[in-house]
């Protein structure tokens, strides 16, 4: 045998058809394979009894050893299949007591052939004399049914050994299967059959052939064909010898498998436990492909031996004579050959050292070989024939009853035969496997060309049937099952008597009679006598099957001598259930109908109400295919982290209890990802299924009929790079919310909202080009505000943002003010209640640890309120009440100002003017000179910075905020800040000075870092530029000047411009408070300014020093 080389290892060699089981049931009864069937399938199952009706299938199994001898086939029209004109039954042939023109030996032959309607073999002729006539199998009594015409046959199954030379090694070991002799044998087997037959199986192992024909009323009800092989030959898997079976499906209810097969050769007891273990292995090897489970109505899905309703087991099964010596028994049968019995003349038999008869033999131990023998078709007719043989002086006697006769020598062989005893022992095919009476010689082993010479080669085998045809029912292997498990539980229970000690003394009382093995049960070689119908019962509580056999009768036939063994055929008719297809057609549409209605009524279904709909709040341009549809959920006009929420009523209006979750629609690119948008939000006023501590994904809520409950849902955008994309019209607030109902159907919910454009998310190119009335009035669907026609309409643009200039402005007017307030409150005691300013933890007003206002509902309100202003271009002053105190006023400014730095796309300080900064600032620090003044760090920071000036003007409004601060609530060592009451403040119920001059100032050309710097040592005017008095008194304050200015009338004064001179304690104290002030601030902003497109050191070592760089940056315009 070739190597197989490398296996697949993903191929499981358990699943492979014909090989080794890890189990000997391979069926495990896990049925969950086919739970899924549709309820349309299960219901038409359940009715299959309006749409069943009983059939009857005539078949005709016949199997043969050809022993690989050319021209074979051509024999099939003289046994197998029989035309009109000829008849497979003897009793046919008798007429008034007298056969006609019988001849001895061979026959009378015309071609080779005899005649059509002639009389078969001398021993069918031998049969007939003797008053015999094959009828049904187990009723010699009755009249029977004779064998039916060709036309008359359903299904034709032909099993075949040796059509190829099996004994050859060229034969056995080829890696594939030879299909030219099959392929002869298909065709003669087409030929011989009346027309409109059809193949419907075919199966190849080597030499063993299965061959399955139906008729064309029956071929169109076959469905779900399998076959397969399985070698037990050469290492218990080569081809050699095994079986072939095929399984097919009848009128859609019934199961038919056919198992051909070649066993093991030998007349010795190795010989015989081997062809039990290849009888062992067939069965337990052999699996089909599953059944469809639409087709199968029957709804049993065993794949194996075992599992069907007919089985037929035929071939040459080699099981021999045990106990008699093969010369006494070919001794006794050649008295009925030579016709030593009987009155009659003995007819001619051909000499058995003609060359007709061959010698030689075949290496499996069979002794069979061709050698020049020709089928009878082309044997010529040895001599003239003899005289007719009269049957008038032979006397009628029953032939069981006459000890000459053959039926009375064949009686006293069986009891014998190897097959039958290993039934009685349950060695092998013991499970309810019936066969028929034998009637006819042994088939096996004979001269090629003669018709009852037995072997007569060196050899001399003893003759034998090893040809043999077993069927069985579904209802004989329950039957076997149901004796066996009686005989375990009897067996039982005579041993637990026994070991109580019961019946022992009383067991010799218990014997009826004395049994003489020589009187009794002499005939009673086969335990199978009827083969008839059966009416046992089922065992292990299943329904008792209805299918029952008949067989019609089964021979040999011993006129067939082309080859050592004689055909062997039967003829059985099967009662079964079978689909009527018109019936079943009817009772699937009202098996439809039915369904249907039962699934409207107990569907479940809910009533949505979708509440608080907004009327005319959509934008103008809002052109979302969803706007008018009256089941979305419109949340109308949408700002920046302003949540928005919708309520939704949901009633069960079925009569069904309604199991409910939510799903939403893929959003991600993939569509496998997060699928919930992270801006939407809902909540179910009612408790889940199922218990707290195992939450699932998606929860599942349960509503009674009649039931109610609101569902409410929450919009909030608050992703900034969501809100970017919304900026800019790459997005839409558009989504699809899922109720999934539980058997039931799925509601598709739209929600959709309308962006208000908003100030948070730009860059700070992007903001410098901002329309003047605010962000709000900002066309998303049109031109981007960095296309090449905004960059071309420079008159438009702004040195730095508004929103900046705006904020930064006011917090730092409003904490002068604050302080002030502070001071006039009288009721206030520094010490048990210090200012935030002033308490342990520092960075008001920009700290969130330090903030006053409290009620989360209230601040959250008046942020939304602020950015508002930011988008509208509105007054900050106007979003506060007048009551509010400017603590609060000021800790929301500076709130709304660290939240509008962190959305700035690429941030104050960008990734690529932060790498120049590092560079100059790792440069600084391997310098070996002096440490750099401010003013010259401030220098060549403001240098690196003046590549891009909107950058280096928003950089310089932040800082020159936070020194005003710095000072007000932390002023230099050198003085101590008293509040005055003298001190004018500016009023905050109008627009600040900056404000108001804002729009001419801002439009300026942002001014180069030189003209900064020399307009430094100016005090700026009231109304000034960004670019020159900002900076001028930025740098001014920087320089440890005061912030005393001459302001006309009108303007305000710096509240620390009266100031008295402080003692050495509190010199100390106030530098080191203004020292924590600096460095809470530089921590704060410089997670603020920096872009977060900054590379971040994984190392602590490095990241260390990276955020001191960053802080240094900040720090060195704090002095």
């Amino acid at each position: 045998m070739a190597s197989g080389g490398s296996r697949n290892p993903a191929v499981n060699s358990a699943d492979l058809p014909g090989a080794f089981p890890d189990t000997l049931d391979n069926y495990d009864g896990d049925d969950s394979q086919y739970s899924g069937l549709r309820s349309i399938s299960q219901a038409l199952k359940a009715r299959r009894s309006e749409y069943i009706r009983p059939h009857k299938l005539h078949v005709k199994i016949g199997t043969w050893n050809v022993a690989a001898i050319p021209g074979t086939e051509d024999d099939l029209t003289y046994w197998f299949v029989k035309r009109s004109g000829r008849s497979s039954n003897p009793q046919h042939n008798v007429s008034g007591g007298r056969m006609d023109n019988i001849h001895a030996g061979l026959g009378y032959m015309k071609n080779g052939r005899k005649h059509s309607g002639e009389a078969g073999s001398w021993v069918d002729q031998q049969l007939a004399g003797g008053g015999f006539a094959q009828l049904a199998a187990g009723n010699p009594s009755s009249s029977g049914t004779g064998a039916a015409g060709a036309d008359d046959i359903d299904i034709y199954v032909l099993g075949l050994q040796e059509i190829v030379d099996v004994s050859s090694p060229s034969e056995s070991l080829k890696p594939f299967v030879d299909s030219a002799p099959s392929d002869r044998w298909k065709e003669a087997v087409q030929n011989a059959l009346p027309p409109g037959y059809k193949l419907v199986a075919s199966q190849q192992l080597v030499g063993l052939l299965l061959l399955v024909f139906a008729s064309p009323l029956v071929a169109p009800t076959i469905s779900s064909v399998s076959s397969v092989g399985v070698g037990t030959g050469l290492m218990g898997y080569m081809g050699n010898k095994g079986g072939v079976a095929t399984r097919i499906v009848v009128g859609g209810t019934t199961r038919l498998v056919f198992i051909n097969c070649h066993l093991a050769a030998g007349a010795d007891k190795g010989s015989l436990d081997r062809r039990n273990w290849d009888v062992s292995q067939i069965i337990s090897r052999a699996k089909f492909d599953p059944i469809d489970a639409e087709e199968d109505i029957l709804e049993d899905y065993g794949n194996t031996i075992g599992d069907e309703d007919f089985a037929f087991w035929f071939g040459d099964l080699n099981y021999r004579l045990d106990d008699i010596p093969g010369d006494d028994i070919r001794r006794l049968l050649h008295l009925h050959t030579g016709n030593t019995f009987g009155a009659m003349r003995s007819p001619w038999i051909p000499d058995e050292n003609m060359p007709l008869s061959p010698s030689s033999q075949s290496s499996d131990g069979d002794g069979h070989a061709y050698s020049g023998q020709l089928p009878i078709h082309q044997m010529s007719n040895p001599g003239s024939p003899k005289p007719p043989i009269s049957l008038e002086d032979n006397c009628i006697v029953e032939p069981l009853l006459d000890p000459t006769s053959l039926e009375t020598t064949l009686s006293s062989l069986l009891p014998h035969d190897q097959l039958h005893r290993q039934q009685r022992t349950g060695k092998a095919l013991q499970d309810g496997w019936r066969e028929g009476d034998i009637s006819f010689l042994p088939t096996y082993k004979y001269d090629i060309g003669t018709t009852g010479t037995f072997d007569s080669s060196e050899k001399q085998r003893g003759p034998s049937w090893c040809d043999r045809i077993l069927f069985r029912t579904r209802r004989d292997r329950l039957e076997y099952k149901r004796k066996v498990k009686e005989a375990e539980e009897a067996k039982k229970r005579d041993e637990e008597m026994k070991a109580l000690g019961l019946g022992l003394g009383a067991e010799e009382d218990n014997i009826l009679f004395d049994y003489d093995p020589d009187l009794d049960g002499a005939n009673d070689y086969n335990d199978q006598e009827d083969v008839g119908d059966s009416t046992t019962p089922s065992c292990d509580g299943q329904a008792e099957p209805k299918d029952t056999i008949q067989m019609l009768y089964y021979t040999s036939h011993q006129e067939i001598v082309s080859s050592d063994h004689k055909p062997l055929d039967a003829e059985f008719i099967l009662s079964f259930d079978a689909v009527d297809p018109e019936l079943k057609a009817k009772i699937h549409q009202e098996v439809v109908r039915e369904i249907d209605k039962a699934e409207n009524e107990g569907r479940p279904g809910v009533t949505i109400v979708v509440e608080n709909q907004p009327e005319n709040n959509m934008g103008d341009n809002e052109t979302t295919s969803v706007a008018n549809d009256p089941n979305a959920v419109n949340f109308g006009q949408v700002r920046y982290d302003v949540p928005v929420s919708r309520n939704l009523t949901i009633a069960n209006t079925s009569g069904a209890p309604a199991m409910l979750n939510f799903h939403y629609r893929p959003s991600g690119k993939g569509g496998e990802g997060s699928s919930t948008p992270s801006w939407f939000h809902i909540r179910v006023d009612a408790y889940p299924d199922g218990d707290g501590q195992h939450p699932k994904d998606h929860q599942e809520y349960t509503l009674q009929p009649g039931e109610t409950m609101n569902v409410q849902l929450i919009l909030c955008i608050y992703d900034i790079n969501y809100v970017r994309d919304l900026n800019k019209g790459r997005a839409k607030i558009e989504d699809v919310l899922v109720l999934q109902l539980t058997n039931g159907r799925d509601y598709f919910i739209p929600v959709y909202a309308c962006w208000l454009p908003t100030c948070f998310g730009f860059s700070l190119d992007e903001l410098t080009r901002m329309p003047e009335n605010g962000a709000r009035h900002l066309d998303i669907n049109g031109q981007s505000l960095l296309s090449s026609e905004s960059r071309e309409d420079e008159g438009s643009r702004v040195s730095a943002p508004r929103e900046l200039f705006r904020l930064t402005d006011a917090i730092a007017e409003l904490t002068e003010r604050a302080v002030v307030e502070w001071g006039k409150l009288g009721d206030k005691n520094y010490e048990t209640d210090p200012p935030p300013w002033d308490s342990e933890i520092t960075g008001w007003p920009f700290e969130e640890k330090t903030w006053a206002l409290t009620d989360n509902h209230e601040r959250y309100h008046l942020l939304s309120c602020t950015r508002d202003a930011l988008d509208t271009n509105a007054s900050l002053s106007s979003v506060f009440p007048p009551e509010l105190p400017c603590q609060y006023k000021v800790e929301l400014l500076s709130e709304t100002l660290l939240a509008f730095l962190k959305s700035i796309h690429g941030g104050i300080i960008t990734a690529p003017l932060w790498r120049e900064l590092e560079l100059l600032l790792i440069s600084n620090e391997k310098s070996k000179s002096p440490s750099l003044s401010s003013e010259q760090s401030q220098s060549r920071i403001l240098e690196v910075l003046s590549s891009s000036p909107v950058h280096s003007v928003s950089f310089t409004f932040l800082t020159f905020m936070l020194n005003r601060i710095i000072n007000k609530i932390a002023p230099p060592s050198t003085t101590v800040a008293q509040s005055t009451t003298e001190s004018p403040i500016t009023p905050l119920n109008g627009r600040s000075m900056s404000e108001t001059s804002l729009s001419e100032s801002l439009s300026s050309t942002p001014a180069s870092p030189t003209s900064v710097t020399s307009s430094s040592a100016t005090a700026p005017s009231p109304t000034f530029s960004p670019t020159s008095g900002v900076l001028a008194r930025a740098f001014s304050i920087r320089r440890g000047k005061t912030l005393s200015r001459a302001m006309p009338s009108g303007t305000y004064t710096d509240a620390s411009s009266t100031a008295i001179p402080a003692t050495g304690t509190q010199t100390t104290t106030a530098a080191a408070r203004r020292q924590a002030v600096h460095k809470a601030f530089t921590n704060i902003f410089a997670d603020a300014i920096f872009s977060n497109e900054i590379p971040r050191p994984e190392k602590d070592k490095e990241r260390r020093l990276w955020e001191d760089r960053r802080r240094r940056v900040l720090e060195s315009f704090l002095e």
